[in-house]
């Protein structure tokens, strides 16, 4: 019979029972999981290191095993009878029955039963870290982000190999993407200190580049420049710019305009200044990294607003960068530069006192008073340096600024002069 056998199986021999109770663990995993992003229990357990591997590696253990029991059972269903001919229904040389190519019920049940126990105990594990009372919203969203990828490719293995028929290089794909989830579940961050690192490493990584290619930039300008010509300044700062930033910008139909001396001297002042920003943020991971004990849900909301303005220097540096390349708008790169000077301020501001974790637990009034003289104090001086320099370049900016401007207006003021001299003669 064609379409059903009588066991209930469907055309690709999966049972109906099979394929309810796949239903009903993907249903699970995803309850799991929502149980696990809408976590506020404090009471959970804050799991450590080795927890968390031993819980992803129970899910990687349960992943390969139903893409290998799959697998298996496609290749015993294609494989050929004991006559040495291939396996045949009543018409004759059609293929084997696809009812030989899935697991049985028992087998099936086993392992979607594995899965899912594993799957869950992940999101319990998580579920301590999310739950804790130091965790900020850097961490939950980083946990709910990196459980949600893991628990969603295990919902999709069950659904291709299950009930998709997924066999061979379509299964191993997607167990394969099963596993790389399930290594980003394994680095996931236990704590907010190491959560809002990454998040602040992420910006920082954002900064460098912009600088980077600001600078080479300038400096292929800059040695344009020195040979003579402005034809060769377009030339070199068209080649710097590259066929990539071409496509992009104008879809190849477009040269890039070469930088006058002013602009060049204009864009030297805006490099110096995102160098100086860049040095902030490195300072300001510093401190962080200083905090060893942790922090304190205190502590956290104080980084959590540091990484608010750190995220905030990101769009502010790509629109200066972006302004700084020819033709320049004085009052566009003035704007941008005073927000990046503003945005540093905030982070001496905002910069929680050092060892507010250690200092959360008492100790009296020595301790408190020590912590205050000591601990606020060092942090905000340690960002003096950096934000000195990020002060300066943004003056020296600006006296470049108001010095083109005064020149260009002497510029146009001699050309309108001349003007009016030509028509009286």
């Amino acid at each position: 019979m064609n379409g059903s056998s009588s066991d209930g199986s469907g055309a690709d021999g999966v049972s109906a029972v099979t394929r309810q109770r796949a239903e009903d663990a993907c249903t699970i995993m995803q309850a799991a999981l929502g149980a696990l992003c809408d976590s506020k229990d404090a009471s959970c357990p804050l799991p450590t290191r080795q927890q968390v591997a031993a819980a992803v590696q129970l899910v990687r253990t349960e992943v390969a095993k139903m893409g290998l029991v799959y697998n298996q059972a496609a290749a015993a269903g294609a494989a050929p009878t004991s006559g040495g001919g291939a396996a045949s229904t009543s018409g004759g040389g059609a293929a084997p029955t696809s009812a030989s190519s899935a697991p049985s019920d028992a087998e099936a049940e086993a392992l979607l039963q594995g899965l899912q126990q594993a799957v869950c105990t992940l999101c319990m594990v998580y579920m301590g870290i999310a739950a804790s009372d130091s965790a900020g919203p850097t961490l939950r969203a980083s946990l709910d982000q990196t459980a949600t990828a893991a628990v969603e490719s295990c919902v999709a293995l069950v659904r291709g190999a299950v009930l998709g028929g997924a066999r061979d290089a379509q299964l191993m794909m997607l167990s394969g993407f099963c596993l790389e989830m399930l290594e980003a579940a394994e680095k996931a961050p236990l704590d907010s200190r190491t959560a809002i690192g990454r998040a602040i490493t992420q910006v920082l990584k954002q900064l460098a580049d912009a600088a980077k290619e600001l600078e080479e930039e300038v400096q292929a300008a800059a040695e344009a420049a020195e040979e003579g010509g402005d034809e060769e300044a377009a030339a070199a700062t068209t080649a710097a710019a590259g066929s990539d930033a071409d496509s992009d910008a104008g879809f190849g139909l477009f040269t890039a305009e070469a930088f006058s001396a002013g602009q060049l001297a204009v864009a030297r002042r805006v490099q110096r200044l995102l160098a100086a920003v860049l040095g902030v943020a490195k300072s300001v991971v510093k401190l962080l990294l200083a905090e060893r004990e942790g922090l304190s849900p205190e502590a956290v909301e104080g980084w959590e607003s540091m990484l608010y303005h750190i995220k905030g220097l990101g769009p502010v540096v790509d629109d200066l960068s972006a302004a700084t390349y020819p033709p320049q708008d004085a009052q566009e790169l003035a704007s941008a530069a005073e927000a990046l000077a503003t945005s540093c301020e905030l982070l001496r501001d905002e910069c929680p006192a050092a060892g507010a974790a250690s200092s959360s637990g008492g100790g009296g009034d020595g301790a408190q008073q020590q912590a205050e003289e000591g601990g606020a104090a060092a942090p905000a001086a340690a960002l003096l340096p950096p934000l000195e320099a990020v002060q300066a370049a943004h003056r020296e900016l600006a006296a470049e600024l108001a010095s083109a401007a005064a020149g260009e207006a002497a510029a146009s003021a001699a050309a309108a002069a001349a003007a009016e001299h030509g028509e009286g003669q």
